[in-house]
């Protein structure tokens, strides 16, 4: 329904819209791919359209959520390029949100010398992307993959 009819779901009670996106969070996370599709799929929509008013604070929440499927959880790297779309539309829709995501993921991190390779890192995630257009969002992905072998490399939470 949300991948058709995005601006209802957006329109919904307050409590079933959060619900709604508890859903698509748990969905990312889920070992199915085929659910995890169907989730980044969602996500997708919901960036796209930008029918959300001043409804907002969801974004930090999908982008912390899969921002941390993407550091710390097993996904299937079959999804990626549905993750960078997902990911992508969020970006460009709401690059504020983007960056104070990624001040608290770089601020969780203690050990200096990782919080100074995760900040680098995703200093490249947006490296010659320039607006919306599909070159930009091909190189979104070639940098989403590459900062995802960087980061875990480092990270080695797996």
């Amino acid at each position: 329904m949300l991948e058709v009819y995005p601006e209802r779901v957006a329109s919904l009670p307050q409590p079933l819209f959060e619900q709604i996106i508890s859903s698509i969070l748990f969905g990312i996370k889920h070992l199915d791919s085929e659910i995890n599709l169907m989730s980044y799929t969602a996500i997708y929509s919901l960036g796209t359209e930008r029918c959300c008013g001043s409804n907002m604070a969801f974004i930090d929440m999908l982008l912390g959520g899969i921002f941390h499927v993407l550091l710390y959880e097993f996904f299937d790297q079959e999804l990626i390029e549905n993750i960078s779309r997902a990911l992508f539309s969020l970006i460009s829709w709401a690059p504020d949100r983007f960056r104070s995501v990624v001040e608290t993921l770089i601020g969780i991190e203690k050990d200096p010398l990782i919080h100074q390779r995760l900040a680098a890192a995703f200093n490249t995630l947006l490296n010659g992307v320039n607006g919306v257009d599909v070159a930009s969002k091909k190189k979104f992905t070639k940098n989403l993959e590459s900062f995802v072998l960087t980061v875990r490399a480092f990270l080695k939470r797996i």
